[in-house]
């Protein structure tokens, strides 16, 4: 670890397994940029959702046994343009009922039968 990354946050349900690494590898964060900026390590997720970006990348080749291989390993992204801002609606979803088929969602509406 050092100095930047071991300010990074880390999710709580996560913690355990990154304490177990930490020390044995090293961390090297992909640069990311918007409007020349570079942005934290916290906000990456949600800036990158929907974004058209550039990536600048390095490409390394191996010829082996008479096949081509390669391997393209990212240096910098940049964010072109920024996707959409997803609000949540502002009603309320009925709360799913308990004996719905499918988890979360409300049950199927039980029809008739001539025999009732």
């Amino acid at each position: 670890m050092d100095e930047e990354t071991k300010q990074w946050p880390i999710p709580d349900e996560m913690a355990q397994e990154f304490d177990a690494i930490k020390y044995k590898f090293e961390a090297q964060p992909l640069p990311l940029y918007h409007d020349n900026l570079l942005v934290q390590p916290q906000h990456a997720n949600e800036v990158l959702n929907g974004a058209i970006v550039e990536v600048q990348f390095g490409i390394q080749h191996w010829y082996i046994k008479q096949t081509d291989t390669f391997q393209a390993t990212p240096m910098k992204v940049t964010i072109l343009k920024l996707g959409r801002i997803h609000v949540p609606p502002n009603y309320k979803c009925p709360n799913p009922s308990e004996d719905s088929d499918v988890p979360g969602q409300p049950a199927s509406k039980k029809l008739r039968s001539s025999e009732d």
